[in-house]
């Protein structure tokens, strides 16, 4: 009777430490959770904003030909004392498809009154330089004011130069691009060349909320949306990481 008794103490013992081992081995072998790419919307925001993000354009000229493409990427994040606050900030660059990021960075913060232009980095130089850029949620009619910035050729130092004043025009125009079709925010600014003549080109930003900017279209002249379109960007492919 105490040899059987013996024997089941041991068995059962091993049976426990096999069941122990095997937890632990899948325990080590799973993944931890980790970002991937999504093609489906992120809710909240109206630039979905994580380090990987990108999106890819196709660049048309004005006959409507595809002449080139492009990739707007998110590449770190940083945290700028200027700025300040809890939301976090993000470097990001436009740059050709299998290209090197370019050396003029741009810094972009998502807050809860839209998507904010928070600076740029150029060389070794940042400029905190926060404003909101495109507003979300909005009204049509509500402007929205951007600051261009230049380097001094003198003092080395990065001035504020000429200021642009971007304007809501409608919350739910459908574009149809390569990647898909959207309802977008449109947001205008007119571009004036240098030398303050009277004809520049009007551009139009189209942002999907949850998706971002799917399309830049370049109409010409003063007149609003006439005449021929010299240039456009249209999204082809994206990626919005998501933790899984």
């Amino acid at each position: 009777m105490e040899q059987r008794s013996t024997t089941i103490v041991i068995r059962g013992f091993w049976v426990w430490l096999i069941a122990l081992v095997t937890l632990m081995s899948c325990d080590s072998n799973s993944d931890p959770p980790s970002l991937v790419c999504t093609n489906d919307p992120i809710p909240g925001p109206l630039v979905p904003m994580e380090v990987g993000n990108y999106w890819d354009y196709d660049i048309l000229d004005h006959k409507g030909e595809v002449t080139d493409s492009a990739r707007f990427e998110i590449l770190e994040e940083i945290f700028l004392d200027e700025l300040g606050g809890a939301n976090r900030q993000f470097v990001a660059n436009w740059h050709d498809i299998g290209s090197p990021a370019q050396e003029t960075r741009e810094i972009w913060t998502d807050e809860n009154d839209g998507t904010h232009f928070s600076g740029f980095i150029m060389g070794v130089d940042t400029a905190a330089a926060d404003f909101l850029r495109f507003g979300y949620p909005a009204t049509p009619g509500d402007v929205f004011v951007g600051y261009d910035y230049t380097r001094d050729s003198e003092t080395g130092i990065l001035v504020k130069t000429d200021t642009s004043e971007y304007t809501l025009v409608a919350v739910d125009e459908i574009i149809q691009t390569p990647a898909g079709r959207f309802s977008t925010y449109v947001y205008k600014v007119l571009r004036d060349p240098p030398g303050g003549v009277l004809w520049g080109t009007w551009l139009y930003l189209h942002y999907a909320p949850g998706f971002g900017l799917v399309a830049r279209v370049v109409w010409p002249g003063r007149a609003e949306r006439q005449g021929e379109i010299e240039l456009q960007f249209l999204l082809r492919d994206y990626c919005l990481k998501l933790l899984q």
